[in-house]
């Protein structure tokens, strides 16, 4: 069976025919990531990064294939001193991430939705790259906003998250 497909359930809990999944867009909602840094110096940190997605918009009941766990070993490069400073930062790691796929309406009976919604699972092996802007609001806090890319294998997948959140320094 091709990557590109996707099984889909009948309403009886059957598998029915694959789907055919074309490349597009996909979202991976609700997830948290955190992220423990050591500053090598004030323009290199060293830091893990753990980001766990829980989806939330799967019909089935398995809350095992709801929630998809990935690490990185990160460089993070700042640029700049004072209050903002810009950064860079790539990496690579393990684990896996889900995107949310709306495959319509492909069972004709009129007593089903029209809006079935499947998952499908990318990675194994990550690796990651972006950057960010962390601005410091006092010594040991900080507002950070971050653009990372990600790129998974062998289920392979391209994926862009956007973060906002804190930074604590200790």
């Amino acid at each position: 069976e091709s990557e590109n497909k996707q099984e889909r359930q009948g309403t009886s809990g059957t598998s029915m025919a694959p789907v055919d999944i074309a490349p597009g867009g996909a979202l991976a909602p609700a997830h948290v990531a955190v992220d423990l840094a050591y500053h090598l110096s004030p323009q290199w940190h060293l830091s893990a990064l753990v980001r766990v997605q829980l989806l939330n918009a799967v019909r089935d009941g398995n809350t095992s294939e709801k929630i998809s766990v990935l690490g990185l070993l990160r460089a993070k490069r700042f640029f700049g001193e004072g209050i903002a400073r810009f950064y860079l930062h790539f990496g690579a790691g393990g684990g896996q991430l889900r995107h949310r796929i709306p495959l319509g309406d492909y069972d004709t009976s009129p007593t089903t939705s029209d809006d079935i919604v499947d998952t499908r699972v990318a990675g194994v092996v990550a690796f990651g790259f972006g950057g960010g802007l962390h601005i410091a609001m006092h010594r040991n806090v900080g507002f950070v906003v971050e653009i990372g890319g990600m790129i998974l294998v062998p289920d392979f997948a391209a994926h862009a998250d956007l973060n906002l959140g804190l930074a604590f320094s200790f």
